[in-house]
């Protein structure tokens, strides 16, 4: 198996717009105004305050009717369908409009074996879910190759089911490229308007479709997607942010579940506070391990004699004095850029070297490596992310007031990138109200498997731990390693581990240590 990538993440750029998400490629789903989850008004007890037509949140909305998938063989492929379904636009009307979602089959390549569907998930929020299908046979084992339909889907707002894009891809990038640090008022106004900014564009763009963008709403089209499937219950794995969304369905439609995998997780019952001090400590983590890493050997390019820390804080405020230009670009290398681009670059230990170059080239006055690592970035679903998050907020944005405050206390459990988790403006002007909150506990599913990793830096081994305990009859499984996510890290322990639970729902009884 080919080791994959994790998750997007969208730091405190643009604007504070997001702090971290999870996903593929460069994940993890921190949600900007909030991830405090208490109690949805139906499923699971008392609802939350809110102002304005809430969202549709529980599981007793009016029934869809039920949907077909028209399939038909991808372009150039034997094994892989493509596909469309139409589901409820809002479920409040579930006779209403309706959005169509796009989907991908890899078929079980083992007629003999096949055992059903296994809907899959790669993160973000905001990333295409198709492409897990499309690679199936290099991301998963070919036991479950053989045994399941892999089948993945591209969310509402995202990819080709109607993917949210507000602004050009050169205005994107310029909104991110704001200093998501602010050392003046002035640097933190700019980042309440660049919020407001792409809140006012986003919401003339898309009028009907914010509201309805939410993991909940992501949670009824699984549902919907099982049904069409013709399956009574259905398997999912759900990567970063995908765990979130696992977590979220499995709470909403325990029965439903046959077997869920949950890979490298943001605790989503934390409040909005709690994850971006543990997204920070994770973080800094990772990158005192790369830059510790570096420091052990004399070819790494950002080697300085053994202490790349001291030339990484000059660099980082030289950037802030005094960007960088890079010629033919639109954009100059100032701090913001250059966080985004060290953050991509934390996923695993085998881009620390690119990472190091690039830092290195930078000191030397060119920019164009940080650039080149942030443009590959920030194109991932930036802008759908962000709706995705604020769609899914259960507490108020930060105020100024507040956002000083946390930036305080962040700088302290995380010198170096604490501050970046500090000012969360990005939901503070969205056109859409507030969720009640819904605590995922999957209580009345089957056992799932949580796979945390110790050195994951994108959702740390804390924060996973931590969800692995929130969840109803959860085996966590820990995996050694560098890398954001654990399946398919040459580790024979958890893979044999998630193929067994996955092919015949084998329960572990108790935690698995695979560090040994």
């Amino acid at each position: 198996m080919a080791r994959r990538s994790g998750s997007l993440l969208v730091v405190a750029a643009a604007a504070a717009l997001i702090v971290i998400s999870a996903c593929s490629a460069p994940g993890a789903g921190v949600n900007v105004a909030s991830t405090s989850r208490q109690q949805d008004p139906v499923t699971n007890g008392a609802a939350a305050t809110t102002t304005g037509p809430a969202p549709s949140t529980t599981t007793t909305a009016p029934s869809a009717p039920r949907r077909t998938i028209a399939w038909e063989p991808c372009d150039g492929t034997a094994s892989t369908d493509c596909g469309t379904v139409a589901v409820p636009l809002d479920y409040r009307e579930a006779q209403g409009p309706t959005i169509t979602l796009v989907l991908e089959r890899h078929r079980a390549t083992s007629r003999r074996h096949r055992i059903g569907s296994l809907l899959v998930n790669p993160g973000g929020p905001g990333v295409s879910g198709t492409s897990l299908a499309t690679d199936a046979t290099s991301t998963f084992s070919q036991a479950i190759v053989d045994s399941f339909d892999i089948v993945g889907w591209d969310p509402r707002g995202v990819g080709g089911s109607r993917g949210i894009t507000c602004l050009s891809e050169d205005e994107t990038r310029r909104l991110f490229a704001l200093d998501p640090t602010p050392d003046t008022p002035a640097e933190d106004t700019a980042l309440r308007d660049a919020a407001r900014q792409l809140a006012t564009t986003c919401g003339a763009k898309y009028p009907d479709l914010l509201a309805h963008v939410s993991t909940r709403d992501t949670a009824r089209d699984m549902d919907q997607i099982r049904q069409a499937l013709g399956e009574e219950t259905i398997s999912y794995f759900g990567f970063s942010y995908g765990s979130e969304l696992g977590a979220t369905w499995a709470t909403m439609f325990p029965r439903t579940v046959r077997a869920m995998v949950l890979d490298g997780a943001l605790d989503p019952n934390q409040s909005a506070d709690e994850s971006a001090r543990e997204q920070a400590v994770g973080l800094e983590r990772g990158l005192t391990n790369a830059l510790t890493d570096c420091a052990k050997d004399a070819g790494c390019a950002f080697h300085h004699r053994g202490d790349p820390f001291t030339a990484f804080d000059k660099l980082l405020a030289d950037l802030d004095a005094a960007p960088l230009v890079v010629p033919g670009e639109p954009i100059a290398v100032n701090q913001g850029v250059a966080y985004y681009a060290i953050a991509s670059e934390l996923y695993s230990d085998e881009s620390w070297p690119e990472l190091m170059q690039a830092l290195a080239t930078a000191e030397g006055g060119n920019g164009k490596g940080l650039l080149t690592l942030y443009n590959d970035y920030t194109g991932l679903g930036t802008e759908a992310n962000v709706a995705i998050d604020c769609a899914d907020a259960t507490e108020p944005a930060q105020t100024p007031a507040e956002a000083a405050s946390a930036a305080a206390e962040l700088v302290k459990l995380a010198p170096r990138l604490g501050r970046l988790f500090s000012h969360r403006y990005g939901c503070t002007d969205w056109p859409t109200p507030l969720q009640p909150a819904l605590r995922l506990d999957a209580k009345g599913a089957p056992p799932s498997l949580v796979i945390a990793t110790t050195g994951d830096p994108i959702t740390p081994i804390e924060a996973t731990t931590a969800l692995a305990r929130d969840l109803d009859k959860a085996r966590l499984v820990t995996v050694s390693g560098f890398a954001h996510t654990g399946y398919g890290l040459a580790t024979d322990c958890v893979d044999r581990m998630v193929d067994d639970y996955l092919i015949t729902q084998f329960d572990p009884v108790t935690d698995v240590d695979c560090t040994r």
